[in-house]
């Protein structure tokens, strides 16, 4: 696979297709790999979390959750085919399980979305196997001992995908730390897609996401928890894209 940096921030030039070709191909292979879904706004967060962005840049797929990311990248050679949204990479995965007989395990939320999500794939996708679910205790830091106890629990049911919905950076932080420990083909974070599945909230209409807005349905959904991340990240975000044309443009004509 091709890769790009922006703003140091690695990314794979893949489509949709193509992404769930190489999920599927870590699922047949003999090791875990990480599969990470970055967005404009942990691209900020890795400017300052160097775990964060190490995670990313060592994982063996990342996928651009963004539209701007996807523009940027036309400054490149080889840029970004498309936009993969968590939540339609995990409904292009689901596809592929039912009719492959993939097995799933979801961790994070609660389980009461849990339960939702099961329902709600189960509806869609009928013959779809979750092994397993698991809603960990709601701490900023695991302890050992929780982190043993979710490695147990994936473990025992050997799935062939596991979702994990902490939110970023955690969810990339902690798969990226108990790689070894987990057997699993694929562990991909996906944050609120979660919320999304269980129908808590709603995704943004389509010709939003299409125009790099999904942003904005999100922030008036919920403006006192996300102002933060889209009003100043959105704004670093911008800092960081006029330093890579800037940076572009130099490189390509020299004094």
């Amino acid at each position: 696979m091709y890769e790009i940096k922006i703003a140091e921030v690695k990314f794979h030039r893949v489509g949709l297709s193509e992404a769930v070709n190489k999920i599927e191909e870590f699922i047949n292979g003999n090791q875990t790999r990480q599969v990470c879904v970055t967005n404009t706004y942990s691209v900020v967060v890795m400017q300052a979390d160097r775990e964060f962005k190490r995670a990313n840049n060592l994982s063996s797929l990342v996928v651009a959750d963004g539209m701007p990311i996807v523009w940027l990248s036309h400054m490149y050679k080889n840029p970004i085919p498309r936009r993969i949204a968590g939540a339609d990479l995990l409904d292009a995965v689901s596809n592929a399980a039912n009719e492959r007989g993939y097995t799933f395990f979801f961790l994070g939320a609660s389980e009461k979305i849990l339960k939702r999500i099961v329902t709600n794939l189960g509806k869609k996708y009928p013959r779809l196997q979750i092994a397993g679910t698991y809603a960990p205790p709601f701490k900023e830091v695991f302890t050992e001992e929780d982190n043993r106890e979710m490695i147990e629990k994936i473990n025992a049911v050997h799935p062939d995908v596991l979702w994990v919905g902490l939110s970023a950076p955690k969810q990339e932080k902690w798969i990226f730390h108990n790689l070894g420990r987990l057997k699993v083909g694929a562990a991909i974070g996906v944050g609120a897609v979660f919320d999304f599945i269980a129908g808590t909230v709603k995704r943004a209409p389509v010709w939003m996401q299409r125009m790099g807005l999904e942003w904005l349905w999100r922030f008036f959904q919920e403006p006192t928890r996300l102002w933060r991340r889209y009003i100043i990240g959105n704004t670093v975000f911008l800092f960081l894209v006029l330093k890579e044309v800037l940076f572009n443009s130099w490189n390509r004509n020299p004094d």
